[in-house]
């Protein structure tokens, strides 16, 4: 089995392999990033010899024809996703390789499942959206929809946070997902709303506790509600911690520091958002304490809810979680990448985790080695009247 990690000097990139080469049957690793160095250094930080580097620029069309190689199975860590899956998605299927990736943004969710029939066409799968929220979220509420009878809603909420620094891929995401509008699946029908509107209470796991979330431009609503049957609610909203960071993400958002239209800055054109991401990343890693985070460490929590019928009786399951964010996303994706190449996907095309992955095998290997803790609840009423 040979793997191919695109991306793979990221944070993201090196966990996926390191999970990977605890497995023997694991012949080949490869780390493909533009950045030499730090592909060769990861590689050799992994002290197997069975670990590798190539030079990758996903944005020279050759270069990534190159690097995809048919034998191999691909698992994508480049972002923002929004620019590059789909982009990623069609040259795996071109060079009849089958792969996963972590894309947590809706229109590239949509525009990777647009390529559902090339792949079946050329005996192809590929997994979207595996990673932590989308992924393990989303197996998650396949899990809650598969003790019920009927599954009407699907909420999934997520905060994260801390002092970590955090790549530039990482603030355009959430540029990406704070702007414009952005899709929910409510009644039956995939609608958009304004992103950062829809605000509710939510209860985490501790430290974050209550805390007041939005909607969010997230994939779950694009992938559940086409994989998951008969629902007809399902909604994604996420938030910062600590909380008074989600002021500032609108405040900066409605400033216009999240925008892509072009800026003449002393005669040179420059796109705020690029701006926005380069700043950002310098205040976390030189000066957390401006945004208040100086003491706070790093914070990912989430929580799914499945509602519906169990035995004519109205279900709610609920799932809470906390994880380090960069470890569970790297043993999703690899969870997902193993089960792929050990023959344990049976439908060819595009599919997200939840119609193409078994929930009690995903959540075996997600524990392995720690690093997470899921809760569930279970409320249940019976009908007394009517």
């Amino acid at each position: 089995m040979k793997v191919k990690i695109l991306g793979g000097a990221g944070a993201v990139g090196i966990g996926v392999a390191r999970d990977l080469l605890r497995n023997p049957a694991v012949e080949q690793v490869v780390l493909a990033d533009l950045r030499e160095d730090a592909a060769r250094l990861a590689a050799e930080s992994l002290a197997d010899r069975r670990a590798g580097w190539e030079r990758l620029d996903v944005n020279d069309p050759a270069s990534l024809r190159k690097v995809v190689d048919g034998q191999a199975v691909i698992a994508n860590c480049i972002g923002p996703h929004y620019k590059y899956a789909r982009r990623i998605a069609e040259a795996v299927i071109d060079a009849g390789a089958s792969g996963c990736d972590i894309c947590d943004d809706y229109d590239a969710a949509e525009a990777v499942l647009g390529l559902d029939e090339k792949a079946r066409r050329a005996g192809a799968t590929l997994i979207t959206c595996l990673g932590t929220s989308p992924g393990v979220t989303n197996m998650l509420a396949k899990r809650g929809s598969e003790r019920l009878d009927e599954t009407e809603e699907i909420h999934t909420y997520w905060t994260v946070g801390g002092s970590n620094p955090t790549g530039p891929s990482e603030v355009y995401h959430l540029a990406h997902i704070c702007s414009g509008t952005v899709p929910q699946f409510l009644d039956g029908e995939l609608k958009r709303v304004p992103a950062l509107s829809g605000t509710v209470e939510v209860e985490f796991p501790e430290p974050v506790g209550k805390t007041s979330i939005s909607y969010i431009g997230h994939s779950e609503p694009v992938t559940l509600s086409r994989f998951i049957p008969g629902v007809r609610t399902v909604t994604n909203r996420g938030g910062l911690f600590p909380q008074g960071l989600n002021d500032l993400i609108r405040v900066m958002r409605d400033i216009g520091l999240f925008s892509d239209f072009p800026l003449a800055v002393k005669g040179v054109e420059l796109q705020p958002r690029d701006y926005t991401a380069v700043h950002i990343r310098h205040v976390l890693e030189h000066a957390p304490d401006v945004l208040g985070l100086g003491e706070v460490e790093g914070v990912s929590v989430f929580r799914v809810e499945a509602i519906g019928k169990k035995q004519g009786n109205w279900s709610k399951l609920t799932y809470t979680g906390t994880n380090d964010v960069v470890t569970t996303t790297a043993r999703s994706l690899s969870s997902g990448v193993l089960m792929l190449a050990e023959g344990k996907v049976a439908r060819k095309g595009v599919l997200a985790p939840e119609a193409g992955l078994a929930t009690g095998e995903f959540f075996e290997r997600l524990a392995v080695n720690g690093g997470i803790s899921l809760t569930e609840e279970i409320v249940s009423r019976s009908r007394l009247i009517g």
